[in-house]
């Protein structure tokens, strides 16, 4: 060392290593020592000891993060980025109402000290520890991600952008925004969501600045499969798995992606080999989840229910189990619970167990009232009602979801479904959909709309409704093809040949292509 009583020099060069390493323990250490170095130099720096208090927190040492961060405060009572340390280990601890009066504080003081990016993600994380609407948390997070930003503005690219872009915070700001997504992967024409276009966005700029870090690239994989687009999330996981081989996530989620595609042998492999790399998965509830949905999927509905009972007993399953006093409880998230809960009741309905089934469903109504996911219990209390033929009751259950609640649509296609499938009534099936379509004008709406139209042979008005969603979104080649599928069903040979041609184009999916051939072939136009 060239300065080895160069205090600033240690502190400095700690920086921006520390939040691009993707907190490897190895380079964080390395980096303890240099702070702790420098803090022994200058002991009255409150600066340094804040930056160990971070550095613990990287590492998990939350009681020496502690511990730093009021050693800060001793030097210094009026060091911000201290306090908000202490928050911060103050929510990881659960000790939710400290938190809440200490940000609360902080949040008088925030216009004449300007924004803190930091804080405002506090916030964030307080309010989903809270189960606050779901609408506030991403206006929170949204604000946490255009502040963060600002502060990047006009800096070269060099060690100080690196430090102020802070890859490690970004990853664990956008960690909390696929909580708030439904855990089902999009469907074919549905936009990408508002949410996960925001995450996508964050994280193209870690991956072009840092592209090195495995979490990065496997959050990336997450958004893409909870898009709809498994070819994508697939090649982001194999990449990833080719430099972390032992990253037990990205297995499970690999599993997640193979089983989407019915590839239930791949998805077995995938999680072995999650399992084989380490064996603490087997307290994760979501592997659990995607065990039982391949062994369901293999017929094997016995040992699904094993499976899913040997989940329901982990830690953090059951919200009386997991006190808010403990210190330290196991968070497992909410989604995930529910979707064990009725993966359960499924599979003892399918294995002809309907009192089984009622019993864990009542468990759930229990365990989720006045949460987020309440209403994806409503929605299979009517599904276990409707296999008991009271098509009744069913629907007056989910008459009651409302436009402003979250799956409104998904409550609208079970009512359709029920309407046609079971009462054989064409118009109140065709009115669900409209409602969707006038109530939430979006493409997808206008696609559902148009399939429900082709479900019932009126392709005209079904044309008219995939035209709606094309215009909203032009590069959809799923839209353009069902276009061209519908004129081809009212005989509109010509149209369809036109329309496809123009489609082609206009660079459509080549998929157009075959169904321009095929059409062709069929007209024996050679």
């Amino acid at each position: 060392v060239m300065e080895p009583q160069n205090a600033q020099l240690f502190y400095k060069i700690t920086l921006a290593f520390s939040r691009t390493c993707g907190r490897n323990q190895l380079i964080l250490q390395k980096v303890q020592s240099f702070l702790e170095k420098a803090f022994s130099l200058t002991p009255q720096q409150a600066e340094i000891a804040t930056e160990l208090g971070y550095q613990m927190i990287l590492q998990g040492k939350v009681k020496e993060a502690w511990k730093w961060y009021r050693t800060a405060m001793t030097l210094n009572e009026s060091n911000i980025s201290a306090v908000t340390g202490l928050i911060r280990c103050q929510l990881i601890e659960g000790q939710l109402q400290d938190a809440d009066q200490q940000l609360e504080f902080f949040s008088e003081f925030q216009q004449s000290m300007g924004k803190s990016a930091e804080l405002m993600y506090l916030h964030a994380v307080l309010a989903t520890k809270k189960n606050n609407r779901q609408d506030e948390v991403i206006n929170l997070l949204n604000d946490v991600v255009n502040t963060h930003f600002s502060h990047l503005e006009d800096l070269p690219l060099g060690i100080q952008y690196f430090e102020k872009l802070n890859p490690d915070f970004l990853l664990e700001v956008v960690t909390e925004y696929p909580n708030l997504c439904p855990i089902q992967p999009a469907g074919p024409g549905q936009p990408l969501s508002p949410v996960l276009r925001r995450c996508s966005s964050v994280l193209e700029t870690i991956i072009r600045s840092v592209p090195g870090l495995p979490q990065a690239v496997f959050l990336m994989a997450k958004v893409k499969y909870l898009s709809g687009d498994t070819e994508a999330a697939y090649n982001n996981l194999q990449h990833c798995l080719e430099h972390s081989p032992s990253y037990a996530e990205a297995h499970l989620l690999m599993a997640q992606v193979y089983l989407s595609q019915d590839k239930v042998k791949l998805c077995s492999q995938s999680l072995e080999l999650c399992l084989s790399y380490n064996f603490n998965v087997r307290e994760y509830p979501l592997y659990h989840l995607i065990k039982a949905q391949s062994q369901k999927k293999m017929g094997e509905v016995a040992e699904a229910i094993k499976t899913l009972h040997m989940a329901m007993n982990l830690p953090g399953m059951r919200r009386s189990r997991a006190s808010s006093k403990s210190k330290h409880r196991t968070e497992v998230d909410a989604s995930h619970r529910l979707s064990i809960f009725l993966e359960l009741v499924e599979v003892h309905r399918l294995n002809g167990e309907q009192h089984e089934a009622a019993k864990v469903l009542q468990d759930a109504i229990h365990e989720f009232s006045g949460t987020c996911e309440e209403l994806r219990v409503t929605i299979a209390n009517a599904d276990l009602v409707l296999a008991q033929g009271d098509t009744d009751r069913a629907l007056s259950m989910l008459r009651n979801v409302t436009t402003e609640q979250p799956y409104f649509i998904e409550a609208k296609e079970k009512m359709a479904d029920i309407y046609l499938k079971h009462r054989k009534e064409k118009m109140l099936y065709i009115t669900c959909y409209r409602e969707i379509a006038e109530r939430m004008p979006s493409p997808r709406s206008f696609l559902l709309l148009g399939d429900a139209y082709m479900n019932i042979q009126e392709p005209e008005e079904a044309i008219v409704a995939y035209e709606q969603a094309l215009n909203q979104n032009p590069k959809d080649g799923t839209l353009a093809r069902k276009i061209g599928k519908a004129l081809v069903k009212t005989h509109n040979y010509s149209k369809a040949i036109t329309y496809y041609e123009a489609a082609l184009k206009s660079g459509q999916q080549n998929c157009l292509c075959y169904d321009l051939a095929e059409l062709l072939l069929r007209l024996k136009l050679y």
